[in-house]
């Protein structure tokens, strides 16, 4: 009789399991958050002779490397930082290091190799002195935008060099450097420049030699408003510098796009 039971509770146990069902878990599963894009600092200087004692190519330059954070943005950012510095893009598979040594192992052996008027060096190094530097630095960052720049100078002779600076704002989701038509819509052109002209007109005449200030293409959009950046030269002397114009957004709101308007601090 025992051993009946026994039999009995076994088989039960038995067809109990064989029926139920594994119970998932219902605990969530926790991903780990990217971690926040880090601009972390790069430098690199070198110097090649002319002749013997000079003169020299001089080659400076101070910039930010993208690291962590997802990687679309990283990447987006390294790529277009890279191709102002270098003039091109290296792709993925070459690194910066040797892109760049690469970019001045170039540009040194052409300023080695150029024609030479002896005559005219003797009298001056100046006609030959040559300087390059570089300078990237973040003007502004929040959760939907990062606005880097550009500095380059270059000097090849004669009473001093030129200055570019280069604006460059970047979306973060989806990551992609944002264009001029990407922040205003079609049409936009002239109103803008007339807003453009009566602010120079009024902020900074002093500093400005043009009757008309154009639409640059060279603009971030920043907390004091949409940034308008020329060069010397562009509208203004040399000795002005760069001019920046900051038009607040409630003027410009007519123009703006949809996306403009989502991303504007």
């Amino acid at each position: 009789m025992r051993i009946f039971l026994y039999v009995l509770l076994c088989l039960s146990l038995a067809s109990c399991g064989a029926d139920s069902e594994p119970e998932e878990s219902t605990a969530a599963v926790s991903e780990e958050p990217a971690p926040p894009l880090r601009l972390t600092d790069y430098t690199y200087a070198d110097s090649t002779a002319l002749r013997s004692g000079g003169p020299y190519f001089t080659f400076e330059l101070q910039t930010l490397r993208a690291i962590d954070g997802p990687a679309a943005l990283r990447d987006t950012v390294n790529t277009v930082v890279d191709e102002k510095i270098l003039g091109y893009q290296p792709g993925p598979i070459v690194p910066f290091d040797t892109a760049l040594i690469r970019h001045l192992a170039t540009a040194f052996a052409d300023y080695r190799n150029q024609p030479v008027d002896e005559g005219l060096l003797e009298e001056s190094e100046v006609p030959y002195t040559q300087e390059e530097i570089h300078r990237v630095e973040e003007v502004y960052r929040n959760d939907r935008l990062l606005v880097l720049s550009h500095l380059v100078y270059v000097y090849t002779g004669g009473a001093h060099g030129m200055t570019r600076t280069d604006l460059l704002p970047f979306r973060v989701n989806p990551a992609r450097q944002l264009t001029y038509d990407d922040l205003f819509r079609p049409g936009a052109d002239a109103p803008l420049s007339d807003l453009l002209t009566r602010l120079a007109h009024r902020e900074m005449p002093e500093r400005v030699y043009v009757d008309t200030v154009p639409v640059t293409s060279n603009l971030a959009p920043l907390p004091g408003g949409m940034r308008f950046l020329y060069d010397p030269y562009a509208i203004g002397p040399y000795a002005s510098g760069n001019i920046a114009l900051d038009v607040p957004y409630d003027s410009l709101r007519p123009w703006l796009t949809e996306e403009a308007l989502a991303l504007i601090p």
